[in-house]
């Protein structure tokens, strides 16, 4: 954990991440601030899912938040954006923070991968919805993750203060 704390920690307090490349990007703008990070902990440390199904993954602050906060956790993530428009900073974080065995990257669009859970299986407990911040998106992103929880499974939706979500 301290690993996770160590990174998740620097990316919150300089609003900076380090790319594949070695760049520096400017997270500030587009990641979770630490309070909606440390709401997001308490959310799943409440719930101490198994599995933990995330639809944008980005700088990973939200990915090593729910870490964190669930240390036998284990994460289902997609993000087609990972390697171009994020220039790998959420994948750099999460090797930094040593938590590749505990997390499946998929770089992917959330209306292929997701119905890919769901054909095989997948069960989980919880779920985060940070990706295409578009009505139509979220609601199917919604459904197929519903498909996927237990009874029981808490879905958490981010950016709803947004024009295009309301």
């Amino acid at each position: 954990a301290n690993a996770i704390t160590r990174v998740l920690d620097d990316r919150l307090a300089t609003g900076v991440a380090e790319g594949a490349g070695g760049e520096r990007v400017n997270i500030s703008s587009f990641a979770l601030s630490r309070e909606a990070a440390d709401v997001l902990a308490a959310i799943t440390a409440a719930s101490a899912p198994d599995v933990i199904v995330e639809v944008g993954c980005a700088s990973a602050v939200s990915t090593l938040s729910m870490l964190r906060a669930a240390p036998a956790s284990r994460l289902i993530a997609m993000d087609p954006k990972q390697h171009t428009h994020w220039k790998g900073i959420g994948e750099r974080a999460i090797a930094l923070a040593g938590v590749q065995d505990r997390i499946e990257l998929h770089i992917d669009r959330s209306d292929a991968g997701l119905p890919r859970l769901v054909a095989d299986g997948v069960r989980a407990q919880m779920a985060f919805i940070d990706g295409w911040h578009m009505l139509d998106y979220v609601m199917v992103e919604a459904h197929l993750v519903d498909l996927i929880l237990d009874t029981g499974g808490v879905i958490v939706l981010h950016d709803m203060w947004m024009p295009a979500l309301q």
